[in-house]
């Protein structure tokens, strides 16, 4: 694993070009997290289960489908009509209803965060299905759990790496996030670890990738991620986020 110099330093100078709008989303993740650590036991576990069907919607679905899809069913639409752009979509929803029913897992995980013990938190979420040790801490991440990184398809290019990480250890994938942080010094000093992910994905996912130019140019549309649907969703009252979920196991 090594990252160009030059694209290190468009990641770079992507970042800075973008310091305001990251710091917005920073601040939306903080106080998603601030939220979710005031809630109790049950306001959590419903949180989570939020964040866990986003994080399975995202898996190989662009960012744009991944927002329509949230937004939708947030707006009332069932899991499938919501999902009918997601890839893998008709497998996901299958999965995504049997771990929903589950019960011990998600308070297990809740407990966990609750009392500080992230990685014991992501471990456990791997007990979930569809999911596994690198999209599992999405799940956390986007709760504000911005310590954890989640290295998915698009940072997979930039660091060279040909496919997703085969592990099932939270420790060795720990080890792998610390390397791919060390690629990136500058950044890393300023950044928490998902922090940095999503500058590393926005660059990316902004580069024009049909072999007409160089890779890093970006476009004007596609130069921030922001999830509003997300945003939207988890900032809502532990009501309202309580009744999404439960309406995605009853259907």
């Amino acid at each position: 694993m090594r990252v160009e110099t030059e694209t290190r330093q468009q990641i770079v100078s992507h970042y800075r070009a973008h310091t305001d709008a990251y710091n917005r989303i920073w601040t939306n993740l903080e106080t998603v997290s601030d939220q979710f650590e005031e809630t109790g036991l049950d306001g959590k576990i419903a949180r989570l289960k939020l964040s866990y069907v986003n994080a399975v919607i995202s898996i190989r679905t662009p960012a744009d489908r991944q927002d329509e899809a949230l937004a939708r069913l947030v707006a009332g639409d069932d899991l499938e009509t919501a999902m009918a752009s997601v890839n893998y979509h008709t497998q996901k929803r299958k999965y995504m209803r049997q771990s929903l029913g589950e019960v011990d897992v998600w308070e297990d995980i809740a407990v966990a965060l609750q009392n500080g013990a992230v990685d014991r938190a992501h471990e456990t979420a791997l007990e979930l299905d569809y999911i596994g040790t690198v999209k599992a801490p999405f799940i956390l991440s986007m709760l504000g759990y911005t310590e954890k990184m989640c290295i998915d398809g698009n940072a997979l290019r930039v660091l060279g790496l040909d496919d997703y990480p085969s592990m099932d250890d939270v420790r060795q994938y720990e080890e792998l996030c610390r390397d791919v942080r060390a690629e990136f010094p500058t950044l890393s000093e300023e950044l928490d670890p998902f922090h940095l992910h999503w500058v590393v994905f926005d660059w990316e996912r902004s580069s024009t990738q049909n072999g007409d130019t160089v890779a890093g140019v970006q476009t004007q549309s596609r130069q921030i991620t922001r999830h509003e649907a997300w945003f939207d969703a988890a900032l809502r009252n532990v009501t309202e986020i309580e009744s999404i979920v439960d309406s995605l196991v009853r259907e």
